[in-house]
């Protein structure tokens, strides 16, 4: 009976109560937490998650289309969709079982009631100054790793850093603008 709870009626109600149940209604506190992947961000972040009245939600970007990874955008740019987007998740609207899988349902019935919304981001930290501009309330925190222990621990995982490195390099902006 366990294993069929976890593995089929547990993800069921999860996502049943996240669809039917409101985010967060009052939220006075955004809490964005970024850094590459496998550089602290979801030690950081579940340690805030931690305290009472925060809704968690790991990764949301992990659901946006493949192009946005490693994005930079300079405050100066637009981008609509990510707007619309970044808005969707600060209300808690961004909620997939990879998103919510931090959350028991018992912390997904009390999203109503909190007053801070986390996000932990790692697909998008070259756009926090694009974020700041246009969501001037949300406190960023940002981690920062040495990259040979982040390369190494992708290593372990079969990453290829070579993937994530052409992902940057062929960004002309970021390349002309802040690596230049």
């Amino acid at each position: 009976m366990g294993e069929v709870y976890q593995t089929t009626i547990r993800p069921i109600a999860r996502q049943a109560a996240v669809k039917v149940w409101p985010g967060p209604i009052n939220a006075r506190r955004k809490v964005v937490v970024s850094g590459m992947p496998r550089s602290g961000t979801s030690w950081v972040a579940k340690l805030i998650s931690l305290a009472n009245g925060v809704s968690y939600y790991f990764e949301p970007d992990n659901s946006l289309d493949k192009k946005y990874t490693f994005k930079y955008l300079s405050t100066e740019d637009e981008d609509l969709y990510l707007l619309e987007f970044m808005r969707k998740s600060f209300g808690g609207g961004i909620h997939s079982e990879y998103v919510i899988a931090e959350q028991s349902l018992f912390d997904i019935l009390h999203h109503p009631f909190s007053h801070t919304v986390l996000l932990k981001m790692v697909h998008l930290p070259l756009t926090l100054d694009w974020l700041a501009k246009h969501f001037p309330d949300v406190l960023v925190i940002q981690v920062i790793r040495h990259p040979v222990p982040i390369f190494q621990s992708w290593k372990v995982r079969d990453w290829d850093p070579g993937h994530a490195l052409g992902l940057l390099l062929k960004q002309e902006a970021l390349m002309a603008g802040p690596l230049a």
